[in-house]
C-alpha cells in the first residue's frame, strides 16, 4: 500500500506519543501557501490528514486510499489529494519511511508502545452495552491501524465481536472511556509483532475478514 506524508509535520505537531486525544492547529496554517491556495474541500482534507497522521505508526503518514479516507473521516465523497500534493502539503512517502514492526523496535520504542497500550486500557466510565449496538463508534481507530499495516480494514470489523467475547470473559467487566482505542490496542496486541500475539486467533480473524463482503460506501 502507498502512503502520503506531511513533510512539515514536525512544524505542526510536537508530541512524542502516538494517537493523542487532540492535535495542535497552529494559526500559521492560515497563512501557509497550501491553505491559501486550497478550496474548502482541500482545507477540510488538510485537517483530516493531520488527525489521521496523529494516529499513524509513522507520525504524519496516511494511507493513499481515497475510499478509506472517505469512510474513516465521514466525508461525502472520496477526497482528491491532487491539490495538497501540488501545494506541497502532502508528498508520497518513501518506502524507507515505513515503520518496522514492534518486534524489531528498540527497547525504548517497545516500552513507549506498551505504556501507551496500558494507558488506552485504563478503566473508564462507559460500559460495553453503551457502544455494542453502534460499532461505527468504535471501529475507526482499529480500521486505521489495519490499513496502515497492510491488512483489510474488514479485519477490524471481524475483530470487534472477538474483542467483545474476550471482554465478556473478564472479571470484573472492564469499562473504558475510549472503546475505539481499547479495541485498537487489543488488535495490535494479538496481531503479528504484538506483545500478546495469538497466531490461531489472528488467522481466524483474517480468514473471516477475507470472506466478509466489502462495506457499501454511501454516495
Amino acid at each position: 500500500m502507498d502512503y502520503y506524508e506531511i513533510p512539515s509535520w514536525p512544524e505542526y505537531q510536537h508530541y512524542r506519543s502516538r494517537n493523542p486525544p487532540w492535535i495542535k492547529l497552529h494559526s500559521a496554517l492560515l497563512q501557509s501557501r497550501a491553505w491559501v491556495l486550497a478550496d474548502n474541500d482541500a482545507r477540510v482534507l488538510m485537517v483530516v490528514c493531520m488527525l489521521l497522521g496523529s494516529r499513524a505508526d509513522v507520525p504524519g503518514q496516511i494511507p493513499a486510499d481515497p475510499e478509506y479516507i472517505q469512510r474513516v473521516a465521514y466525508l461525502d465523497r472520496p477526497p482528491d489529494f491532487a491539490p495538497l500534493l501540488a501545494s506541497g502539503f502532502l508528498a508520497l512517502a518513501s518506502a524507507s519511511a515505513c515503520k518496522r514492526p514492534l518486534a524489531d523496535a528498540s527497547p525504548e520504542e517497545r516500552r513507549g508502545e506498551e505504556r501507551q497500550i496500558r494507558e488506552e486500557e485504563k478503566a473508564g466510565g462507559v460500559p460495553l452495552a453503551a457502544v455494542s449496538a453502534d460499532p461505527e463508534r468504535v471501529l475507526h481507530a482499529a480500521r486505521a491501524w489495519c490499513a496502515a499495516h497492510g491488512h483489510s480494514d474488514r479485519v477490524a470489523d471481524v475483530a470487534w465481536p472477538a474483542f467483545q467475547r474476550w471482554h465478556a470473559a473478564q472479571s470484573p467487566p472492564r469499562r473504558y472511556d475510549r472503546w475505539d482505542l481499547a479495541l485498537e490496542a487489543w488488535v495490535r496486541k494479538i496481531a503479528p509483532g504484538g506483545r500478546h500475539h495469538r497466531p490461531a486467533e489472528w488467522c481466524q480473524i483474517v480468514a473471516a475478514a477475507n470472506q466478509t463482503p466489502p462495506r457499501q460506501v454511501a454516495s
